[in-house]
C-alpha cells in the first residue's frame, strides 16, 4: 500500500494521522486514542460549522456573511472564464493566472477555477449532512460523492489545469497580499519560496499521480473505483476502533496490531536530529513494509485485499508512478523540498530506502510465489490491455 497510487492510496495517509493521535496518550490503547481523536475532531468541526458557516433558514444553507464572501469570490473567479483579463477585476487570481487557464487546448478548461468553486458554493447542504452524520463510512461517502468525484471529473478532463496552476503560483500578479494582515511582509517570503521550488518537476509528479487514476479499464471508471477503496479503508478503521469487532478479521488493523504499533512508533521524530535522517527514513520504510507485508501477503486475507484494493486500475497506477522516470522525479522533488526546509545543504542518501519502498508497487513480487492471487489479477489485467 502506498500514499501515492490510485486505489491503495489512503491507508498510509490515515495511518500517519492515526500514528500522531495515538501517541498523544500513552495510557490509552491505540484504538481508544483513534476513537477519541475522531470524536474530538468531529465535535470541533460540528461546532464550527453550526456557529460560523451554516444557517438552515437560507436557501444556500450558509450564513449571510458566508454567502457574501462566496458571491465575491465567484465574481472574481468566473468573470474571466472567457475574454480579455482586466487586472482591476482579477484581484484574487491575477491576469497571469487567468491567461494560463485560457491558453489550455480545451476552451471549456479556461473555466476550471470557476467550475471548481461552484462545487464549494453549492456545498451548504453537503456540509449540513456531514454535521448530522456520525458513521465513519457514511462520512467518507458524502465527501467522496460531493467533492472528490466532481473535482476529479473536472481535472481528468482538464489535466492542463495543473500546469496552469503552477503558472499562477510562479507568476502571481493578483492582489491578495494587499488584503492580508502583514501581507507586505508575507509577499517577499512567498516569492523567495516559489523561486526556490522546482515547480516544473513538482507539477509533473502531481499531475502524473492524479491522472493515473483517470479513464477506464475494462469498463471500470478508475477514480470511482478509487473512491470505493477509500470508503473501505475508512470502514477498516471503524472496525478497528469497534471493541466488539472480531480482532482476527481481515478488515481490521487489529489482526496485526503489534506491527501497526511498530509502524506508528517509527514516526516518532522527537529524538532524531538531521544527522540521523537516513536512519529515520530506513526505520520508517522497514516498519511500513513489515506491516503491509503482514496484511496483503497474509494467506488467509490476500484474496480480500486483492478483491477490495487491487485490480487493473490499481495495477496501472502503480506501474505509472513507480516507473524509473517517476522515481527520479520524486527523488528530485524530495531533494528540492529538503533544501528549502533544512539548513543542511546535503540531502541524506536515502536512495536504498526509497527503492525498497517502491517494492510494494508490485504486489505479486512483493508477496512472492506463495501468494498467487495477485499474479492472477496481473495476468487478467495484462490480457485486457494486450
Amino acid at each position: 500500500s502506498s500514499g501515492i497510487n490510485a486505489e491503495w492510496s489512503l491507508r498510509p495517509g490515515f495511518l500517519v494521522l492515526v500514528a500522531v493521535s495515538a501517541c498523544q496518550d500513552e495510557e490509552a490503547s491505540v484504538f481508544d486514542s483513534m476513537r477519541e481523536s475522531f470524536v474530538m475532531f468531529k465535535l470541533g468541526f460540528d461546532f464550527y460549522m453550526d456557529n460560523n458557516v451554516l444557517e438552515p433558514s437560507t436557501a444556500s444553507g450558509f450564513t449571510a456573511d458566508v454567502e457574501q464572501a462566496l458571491a465575491y469570490v465567484e465574481q472574481q473567479l468566473c468573470v474571466h472564464a472567457v475574454g480579455e483579463c482586466d487586472p482591476t477585476d482579477s484581484v484574487i487570481l491575477g491576469c497571469n493566472c487567468v491567461n494560463a487557464f485560457q491558453e489550455q487546448s480545451k476552451i471549456e478548461c479556461a473555466a476550471v477555477p470557476c467550475t471548481l468553486f461552484s462545487i464549494v458554493k453549492s456545498s451548504g447542504p453537503v456540509l449540513k449532512q456531514l454535521v448530522e452524520e456520525d458513521s465513519w463510512e457514511r462520512l467518507a461517502e458524502i465527501v467522496l460523492d460531493n467533492f472528490y468525484i466532481p473535482v476529479t471529473t473536472i481535472l481528468c478532463y482538464c489535466p492542463g489545469a495543473f500546469s496552469a496552476t503552477a503558472t499562477c503560483a510562479a507568476d502571481y500578479d493578483g492582489q491578495l497580499f494587499m488584503f492580508m494582515e502583514n501581507g507586505t511582509d508575507i509577499e517577499p517570503v512567498y516569492r523567495e519560496v516559489i523561486d526556490k521550488l522546482d515547480l516544473d518537476t513538482i507539477t509533473e509528479v502531481v499531475e502524473t499521480l492524479f491522472t493515473a487514476s483517470c479513464g477506464e479499464i475494462d469498463g471500470v471508471n478508475c477514480y470511482r473505483r478509487h473512491a470505493e477503496t477509500i470508503v473501505e479503508t475508512v470502514r477498516i478503521l471503524a472496525n478497528s476502533v469497534n471493541t466488539e469487532y472480531d480482532p482476527t478479521a481481515c478488515d481490521t488493523i487489529k489482526r496485526h496490531q503489534a506491527l501497526f504499533e511498530d509502524y506508528m512508533n517509527a514516526w516518532d521524530y522527537s529524538t532524531v536530529d538531521s544527522t540521523e535522517l537516513k536512519k529515520y527514513v530506513n526505520r520508517l520504510v522497514n516498519a511500513f513494509l513489515n506491516m503491509e507485508r503482514a496484511n496483503i501477503c497474509d494467506e488467509d486475507c490476500a484474496e480480500y485485499f486483492a478483491d477490495t484494493f487491487y485490480g487493473c486500475c490499481a495495477k496501472h497506477a502503480m506501474e505509472v508512478f513507480s516507473s524509473d522516470r517517476m522515481q527520479r522525479k520524486v527523488m528530485k522533488v524530495l531533494k528540492n523540498v529538503y533544501k528549502l526546509v533544512s539548513n543542511d545543504e546535503k540531502f541524506p542518501n536515502v536512495n536504498k530506502a526509497i527503492k525498497k519502498y517502491y517494492s510494494i508497487y508490485d504486489f505479486e513480487k512483493f508477496c512472492g510465489s506463495d501468494i498467487t492471487v495477485y499474479k492472477e489479477v496481473n495476468d487478467m489485467c495484462d490480457a485486457i490491455v494486450a
